[in-house]
């Protein structure tokens, strides 16, 4: 038997913070930080949930919520949850936790549902979603790559694919000097940067409003790194990780036709590496990739040698 259960005090807060600080892979959507800034952004609630099955402790789960009019108006999100301690996680575990989820908030009039299940192609198939009454909205899956950053440096700079670690060779050889902080005391910098760079070359990111309000939360416990490459007293690239349980995210970044002369991003991800480590950091999330208009950055993030995943899709 399996129940979701909302935290309703500071001690339940507490208690499922601790359960995400001790979960593998646990990712950014999930985290209460992300959660309060999201929520803020478009004016949702976050919900956190803890999943029992048969008594025991099996799972966690943040939900979005919004409702006017005593809930008639209504809307549940789910962003790539739910998460699974150890020793639980089946196909079984799913399909149960997606049931319950139904059977507690069933489609209806008036409701809104947008469901991102953290489920893998490797883990159940669309059709096992849609066979419990959910259906795949159109468009591709997410894919994502997963850095294990447990084994040494060594090993982790062998796992590096030749074109990558050429180009990091040559950063390294290079007048590139990285400097890092986590209080949000470069964030000004990295934000007009991105700002500039976004406007310039016309890719899509996330708003700058939605940044800044990550950067606020997330320093608040010094879990925001602005690592940038200096080149003298000129910032030539940036990027912007979040930190959150035993798990980080590569955000968003940018460089200079001067930084990609010298392979400044190969550098800035590359000392990272060690700065995660050094925080204790055990899986960092490259971001998401696409086959697409953006199939370049995707093949950069591969040269690190990570395992990619591409997730089932979303659902209603």
């Amino acid at each position: 038997m399996i129940s979701i259960m909302i935290c309703k005090t500071l001690r339940d807060m507490a208690k499922w913070q601790s359960c995400f600080a001790q979960t593998r892979r646990a990712n950014l959507l999930q985290s209460i930080e992300y959660g309060l800034s999201y929520g803020q952004f478009m004016g949702q609630k976050p919900r956190q949930a803890f999943i029992q099955i048969d008594g025991q402790p099996a799972g966690i789960c943040q939900l979005m919520e919004a409702g006017v009019l005593n809930n008639a108006i209504h809307a549940i999100i789910v962003d790539r949850g739910p998460l699974w301690l150890d020793g639980f996680g089946t196909k079984d575990h799913h399909v149960a936790f997606w049931q319950e989820f139904d059977r507690l908030y069933k489609r209806r009039l008036g409701r809104k549902r947008r469901i991102f299940p953290e489920l893998t192609m490797r883990e159940a198939s669309v059709a096992d979603m849609e066979g419990l009454g959910f259906t795949r909205l159109a468009g591709p899956g997410y894919q994502t790559i997963w850095l294990d950053l447990r084994p040494g440096l060594d090993v982790l700079r062998g796992n590096l694919k030749s074109k990558w670690r050429g180009p990091l060779s040559k950063a390294e050889r290079s007048d590139l000097e990285v400097q890092w902080d986590s209080d949000g005391t470069s964030f000004p910098m990295l934000l007009n940067g991105y700002v500039a760079d976004k406007g310039n070359r016309g890719y899509q990111g996330p708003s700058s409003k939605l940044l800044q309000i990550l950067a606020r939360y997330f320093s608040v416990k010094q879990n925001l790194l602005i690592g940038r490459a200096q080149q003298g007293a000129t910032t030539v690239a940036a990027i912007m990780i979040l930190c959150h349980g035993r798990s980080a995210t590569y955000q968003t970044g940018w460089t200079t036709p001067a930084g990609r002369a010298c392979n400044a991003h190969n550098l800035l991800l590359w000392n990272a590496l060690q700065v995660l480590q050094d925080r204790n950091i055990q899986d960092f999330d490259l971001g998401g990739v696409s086959d697409g208009a953006a199939r370049a950055v995707k093949k950069f993030k591969e040269g690190m040698g990570g395992e990619t995943v591409e997730l089932l899709g979303i659902f209603n």
